[in-house]
């Protein structure tokens, strides 16, 4: 089952709070209100991806394995781009 409890979302069996991610992000210098925090499903499992607005050039593996370390969960997709609008959370789960 799928859920958002207080801004909580349930992700690959995990609990995983927005809020915190935007912690996260901030803890690595990016813009934490500029981020867009997408999930998905592909073949019955979820996805996570994020977007940020940056023009770094961050060392993306590095904050892949921070982000797993962190949150118990792997990231699919993540994206520097200078010119995103952060859009928050967008669940395109069914």
């Amino acid at each position: 089952m799928f859920g958002n409890v207080g801004g909580m979302l349930k992700v690959k069996g995990v609990k995983l709070f927005p809020r915190e991610v935007a912690f996260w992000l901030a803890g690595h210098g990016l813009d934490h209100t500029q981020h867009t925090l997408r999930l998905w499903s592909q073949l019955g499992a979820d996805r996570v991806g994020l977007t940020v607005r940056s023009e770094s050039r961050d060392d993306l593996e590095a904050m892949r394995a921070d982000f797993q370390r962190r949150f118990a969960l792997k990231l699919d997709a993540l994206d520097l781009d200078p010119s995103h609008e952060g859009r928050g959370v967008v669940d395109e789960r069914a």
